[in-house]
């Protein structure tokens, strides 16, 4: 079939109603920031492209907004969880990190730029330095993916290592089978055409089982503790959380070799991971702060906080193989939160082939010229 493009005279209209529509436009920020209500839950922010500065520099100067003068107080990203706690822990005033670039270090894996980027350092030390002087109400920063799982085995060990728990033995036995694996491709591959694929039901009952142990017989008789010390509370969420991400994170790549093409499964299984943790921590966070729900921004691509539900791919059921996303979920679960994506007619991004972590600055194509980027680009 070919594509219908318009005709000249169709081309020369849009052209008179699109200066019109520009006569219209305030492009200031402030209209922006006026269209977010005061009662409003959730900030969606995302991004085309995970390698276009001025993304990222107008995400963080949003955040820096919604902090300031909204009261937001928890900003979650599209990263790893062990990674960011390490920058949580900075901007807190805990670790040995002695700045922002410091703290990101860890993350050494594709894509570096991601989050080892100037915009990303300047942020945090905004935020450090914001939080020194909101000591009662300090804004905290986590990752929300579950892509590399085998990283939290070792916060899961220290944490229950050093509170002495009565199942540290236990859950580092049962997580002694993945300590053979390097990556999580490795593991996958072993488990879905190697020789632990017999025991893949076991080994996600197991892990399974920990985490509710772990939530029902300890976590919340610490949290409720009056006297627990803040931070040792936090520590316990964090334990939490890393458990969550074996169970999910061990489903995800596993799926992500099993399914057949064109399947769904994998896309998800990480996606209900990111929603189950922007809950847990609404949750988690207003267990800490006696019953006051911190405000959330979160940081991810458009095809994570868009609604799928727009595409031809989406559903509300998974009978037909449909793609379910955040955005969808969070618009369900919590009415009150808005969605700002970040597109683009053209420019340049950092990106990188067959998962080089070395980058290049590749020119983007210009938009069709029937998309909304390019009907953006003609407005604005």
């Amino acid at each position: 079939m070919e594509t219908e493009y318009f005709t000249e005279n169709e081309l020369l209209r849009m052209d008179k109603q699109v200066n019109e529509i520009r006569k219209d436009i305030l492009t200031d920020n402030d209209k922006l920031y006026d269209s977010v209500s005061s009662d409003n839950e959730i900030i969606l922010m995302g991004e085309s492209t995970h390698g276009t500065l001025e993304f990222y520099e107008r995400r963080s100067s949003i955040t820096k907004h919604m902090i300031r003068e909204k009261g937001y107080t928890m900003i979650l990203l599209e990263a790893e969880w062990p990674d960011i706690t390490r920058v949580n822990d900075y901007i807190q005033g805990r670790g040995t990190d002695n700045s922002a670039k410091e703290a990101f270090s860890n993350i050494t894996q594709f894509p570096v730029w991601m989050w080892n980027n100037s915009v990303s350092y300047e942020l945090i030390e905004w935020i450090k330095e914001y939080n020194l002087s909101h000591s009662d109400n300090m804004v905290y920063v986590y990752g929300i993916d579950c892509q590399r799982f085998l990283s939290c085995m070792k916060p899961i060990i220290e944490y229950m290592h050093n509170c002495k728990h009565p199942h540290h033995a236990q859950v580092s036995t049962n997580m002694a089978i993945f300590r053979q694996f390097i990556t999580e491709g490795q593991y996958a591959g072993c488990a879905v055409l190697g020789p632990l694929k017999p025991h893949v039901a076991n080994i996600m009952g197991k892990l399974q089982k920990q985490l509710s142990r772990f939530q029902w017989d300890y976590l919340d008789k610490i949290i409720d503790k009056p006297k627990m010390a803040k931070e040792h509370k936090i520590n316990s969420i964090c334990c939490e959380q890393c458990l969550e991400i074996l169970v999910n994170g061990e489903e995800y790549v596993r799926k992500m070799l099993e399914e057949p093409e064109g399947s769904q499964a994998s896309w998800n299984t990480r996606d209900q991971h990111m929603l189950m943790t922007i809950m847990r921590m609404r949750n988690r966070f207003a267990q800490l702060n006696n019953g006051v729900t911190p405000k959330i921004i979160i940081w991810a691509h458009n095809s994570h906080i868009g609604n799928s539900i727009a595409t031809s791919r989406g559903g509300t059921t998974f009978a037909n193989n449909n793609t379910w996303n955040v955005g969808q979920m969070v618009k369900e679960m919590f009415p009150k939160s808005i969605n700002i994506g970040f597109y683009t007619y053209g420019g340049k991004v950092t990106a990188a082939k067959k998962n080089n972590n070395s980058g290049e600055t590749m020119e983007l194509e210009n938009s069709h010229p029937l998309s909304y980027e390019y009907l953006f680009h003609k407005i604005c």
